[in-house]
Formats: C-alpha cells, sequence, structure tokens
C-alpha cells in the first residue's frame, strides 16, 4: 500500500502544499457539512482552496444515481486529472467518494479524512470502494488506495454512543483475527471516547499488515469479512423493513453467528466464545428475530463473496486463527441461531 497515515489534520495541511493539485474538492454528507466542515477549514487555515460537494446523509447516497450527479458536478466545476478529492465522513462518504475518484477521468488522487470509529478503522483504510444497488451492499466498487488517510481522533467528540459502539464492533473483529494480545486490550476497554480512541492505531495497523499482504482479497485479506457474512444481511434487512440497525451493531450479531459456527465447524474453545459472546451481548444487545433465517439465508446468498451458490463464511478455530472461505449450510446456520438463542436464555 503507497499511501500514509497520519493521525492529525496538521500532516493533510503540510500535505495539500506540497503536492499542488490543480483543484481540491471535498465530499461531506449534511452531517459532516454541519459538525466537521468548519473545525476542518480551520485546520487547513486558509492555506488551500476548495469546492465543497454535499450528499444527503445515509446509506442511500451510496448510489449509481448519486455517483453520476457527482461526476457531472466536477466536469461542471472544471475538475481535471490532476485534482484531488478528499472525502470528509464516515463510511459511507469514504466508499463513496473514493468510488468517484477512482473512475472520474479513469482515475484521479483522493484523501480520507474520516470522521467516525468505523472509517478509521474500516472503511478508510484498505483501497475498497463502492456503491450499493439497491440494498445489497458494495456490488459495485473497485480497489484504489488513497493518496492520504487522516484518522485524527478530534472527530470522536462528534459521535453519539451508538456510534462509537458501531465502530468499535470492527475493532473487536480485528482483535479476533488477529495473532496478539489486542483482542483481551478490547475486551477490557470501556467504550468511552478516551477508551476506543486508544485502540484506534492498532487497529488500523492490524488491517494494514494484512491488506498488504493480500492487496486484493485472494486469500488472507478475506478474514476482514468475519462477522459480516450474515451482518450485512441483517443490515439489509432491517433497511428493507425502514427499521434500519447500524452498520456495527449488525457485525456484532455476525460476528456472534460465526463465533457460534465455528464452535461447531472450526473446534473454536467453547469457553472462550462464551465469553466473547456474553461481551458482545453485553454492549450490543440481543439480536430480535424478526427476520426469518430463510429471509437472511436468501439474502447471503446473493453475497458478492460467495462462490458455485455456496454461502462462504470466515470462522475461527482460535482467537486469531481465522479460516476463509467455510462453505455452510442453512442447516447448519439455524442450528447457529438456535444456539444463539440458547446462549441468551442461559446469561
Amino acid at each position: 500500500m503507497e499511501h500514509t497515515i497520519a493521525f492529525s489534520l496538521e500532516d493533510l495541511k503540510e500535505h495539500l502544499n506540497e503536492q499542488q493539485y490543480s483543484s481540491v474538492f471535498v465530499l461531506v454528507d449534511e452531517n459532516t457539512h454541519t459538525h466537521c466542515l468548519t473545525p476542518f477549514h480551520l485546520a487547513l487555515n486558509d492555506s488551500v482552496e476548495y469546492e465543497v460537494l454535499e450528499v444527503p446523509a445515509g446509506e442511500s447516497s451510496k448510489s449509481i444515481e448519486i455517483a453520476y450527479q457527482l461526476w457531472q458536478a466536477m466536469i461542471d466545476l472544471h475538475a481535471d486529472r490532476k485534482s484531488c478529492l478528499i472525502n470528509l465522513g464516515g463510511g459511507m462518504i469514504t466508499d463513496l467518494g473514493g468510488f468517484i475518484a477512482s473512475t472520474f477521468k479513469r482515475g484521479i488522487s483522493f484523501i480520507h479524512v474520516p470522521t467516525t470509529v468505523l472509517s478509521m478503522v474500516d472503511a478508510s483504510i484498505g483501497g475498497k470502494t463502492g456503491v450499493n444497488l439497491e440494498h445489497l451492499k458494495n456490488q459495485v466498487g473497485t480497489f484504489a488506495q488513497p493518496q492520504f488517510v487522516v484518522a485524527d481522533p478530534i472527530w470522536l467528540s462528534t459521535l453519539s454512543p451508538s456510534e462509537i459502539r458501531s465502530g468499535f464492533a470492527e475493532i473487536i473483529k480485528h482483535g479476533l483475527i488477529s495473532p496478539t494480545d489486542y483482542l483481551d486490550a478490547c475486551l477490557n476497554t470501556e467504550l468511552t471516547n478516551e477508551g476506543v480512541g486508544k485502540l484506534i492505531k492498532g487497529s488500523i495497523e492490524i488491517k494494514m499488515t494484512i491488506v498488504q499482504e493480500d492487496p486484493f482479497e485472494q486469500n488472507v485479506r478475506k478474514a476482514l469479512n468475519f462477522g459480516h457474512t450474515a451482518g450485512h444481511a441483517y443490515e439489509a434487512l432491517s433497511h428493507q423493513a425502514k427499521t434500519p440497525v447500524l452498520h456495527g451493531d449488525a457485525v456484532a450479531w455476525g460476528m456472534r453467528v460465526a463465533l457460534s459456527l465455528s464452535q461447531m465447524k472450526s473446534g473454536f474453545p467453547v469457553a472462550k466464545a462464551h465469553e466473547i459472546d456474553r461481551f458482545l451481548q453485553t454492549h450490543y444487545g440481543e439480536f430480535k428475530p424478526s427476520f426469518s433465517p430463510k429471509q437472511l439465508w436468501e439474502l447471503m446468498l446473493s453475497d458478492k463473496k460467495n462462490e458455485g451458490g455456496e454461502v462462504k463464511f470466515v470462522l475461527l478455530s482460535a482467537p486469531g486463527h481465522p479460516v476463509v472461505n467455510q462453505t455452510v449450510t442453512f442447516k447448519e446456520f439455524e442450528e447457529a441461531l438456535d444456539q444463539l438463542l440458547h446462549n441468551h436464555e442461559e446469561a
């Protein structure tokens, strides 16, 4: 990976002054326009001129229709191949902005300034871009690396407790798939700005290490999908039902499903699985089975990671030991959901 990770907006100002882009655009949504654009502007200290591009907040902006509007706006504002797009926001903005930049005039430079825990430790790192097709996440996208990522903890104070919790799910995931003592640090952290903030750098380093080894997700990078197969289905159904859950909350539930399957199929230690499950259940609550196993399964069949019409999961044989490309049957999935309900009754 060629890009630089920085943790202060001061570093961004230096980078922009060094690069001398022909023009600079800043992509925001309504929320980051309100809460983040002024501190961003003050940090740059009028040293760089830029045009602001704004989209509505929410996953619905990750669409081809919005992408078209942004491409057209950049043409109208005379963007060229030496322009740069700065994506100031959460995962929706970094996914969408990366896609816009990587396809506009066959690719222009872009920079991520993630403003949520989730985007700092996950969406902004690794070079995945994308937009959704209806309720199917990230079905159209590219692999394209940002030139620069600035994960400044200044933004944590702008986040609600639910957004901190959502981002923390991806941090726990990194602990579960990484052969370090990072998992213990996660399980002993309070969900405060300060507590979670201390874990961000380590989480980024774990993801960077995996992505450097497998930039195009041919093998070990698939481990980063732990919890996402069932989690994405749950998230998509919640949006369809107009009762949306946050991405991290859905992934937390998906990790509980994957841990249950890991006990059944990969020999994950039962006592450790129960410890982690209790932790996730305490912080993320119990899954309310308002969607049937069949509804979830139908969406999982559409997951872009599947091959040959089979549902593939990332499982764990032990903490830090992911096992990728594991075929799971519908019967096994139903058993895993039953096990979760059993664990809840015991808690």
